[in-house]
């Protein structure tokens, strides 16, 4: 079937939608009534395949701007405190100095009261130190804290593994996944540490799928549940788009990953998923 030609402007345009129906024309062309796609719509289903991945890195990208431009200012704000502590010290000094010299018959006795007012300054200043050290830190461990979870989510058709990225600054714990029918419940969390990779283990339903699939197409749901440190619960999904046609064997891949925050935990209790 002819298709009109897509220029950069309009694929810039397009929305993720839009393009999940690009894709679908091309692997169910409408004119085929049910008949495999052939290469060519197979080419045209991967390239706007690829245009989604692209989307989801340079979001990726951004959000990782963001944050490092979040923590300059927080670097900035606190060298400004700091510079701010020295000069008062300084100006404190000086006028104490000041003072002492313009009573030069109470010389002693003020030259002994400085020492005093020193030594309280200098206590002073370390308890404000002190302060906006704590300070610092508890800002540091909120932007971790609440800095929205970046996972990435791959199909690797060669090994059945889903190859699982944790981009985000802080570790996150999964506690369980599933691929259509099929359900994995970890006894304990699967830990993935900051900018970290590990795989989970979908074997059981690629093999059920490569059995019942001959030369057709199909989609199943997939679902991740995971916990950030603070114990915000999030969810993953994505769409499992197999394909097992005559012309490039048996394919899988990961369609429009996208992580939300959910409350899962008090709905699965009951299949101890925690």
């Amino acid at each position: 079937m002819w298709r009109k030609a897509v220029t950069l402007e309009e694929l810039s345009l397009m929305t993720d939608e839009q393009v999940m129906m690009k894709i679908n024309e091309f692997l169910v062309p409408a004119n085929k009534a049910g008949a495999p796609a052939n290469s060519d719509d197979l080419v045209g289903a991967q390239f706007y395949m690829a245009e989604l991945d692209r989307r989801a890195a340079r979001k990726l990208e951004k959000e990782r701007q963001a944050a490092e431009a979040k923590r300059d200012r927080i670097d900035t704000r606190r060298r400004r405190i700091d510079l701010g502590l020295e000069l008062l010290i300084v100006a404190l000094i000086g006028f104490e100095l000041l003072l002492g010299w313009s009573e030069g018959e109470k010389q002693f006795a003020v030259l002994n009261q400085i020492q005093q007012n020193a030594a309280a300054t200098t206590s002073t200043i370390l308890t404000l130190q002190k302060t906006i050290q704590d300070m610092s830190a508890h800002i540091s461990e909120e932007l971790s804290l609440n800095y929205e979870p970046a996972v990435a989510a791959v199909y690797d058709t060669n090994t059945a593994m889903i190859h699982i990225t944790n981009n985000s600054p802080t570790a996150i714990s999964i506690y369980g996944y599933y691929s259509g029918d099929y359900q994995v419940m970890f006894p304990k969390p699967f830990v993935i540490l900051p900018h970290g990779t590990d795989d989970l283990n979908n074997g059981p339903f690629y093999s059920e799928q490569k059995e019942k699939l001959h030369y057709t197409s199909a989609n199943f749901p997939f679902a991740m549940f995971f916990r950030t440190k603070n114990g915000d619960e999030y969810t993953l999904n994505a769409d499992i788009n197999v394909e097992a046609l005559p012309t490039t064997g048996f394919f899988v891949r990961l369609v429009l990953v996208k992580v939300h925050r959910e409350a899962w935990g008090y709905r699965l209790k009951s299949k101890k998923w925690n």
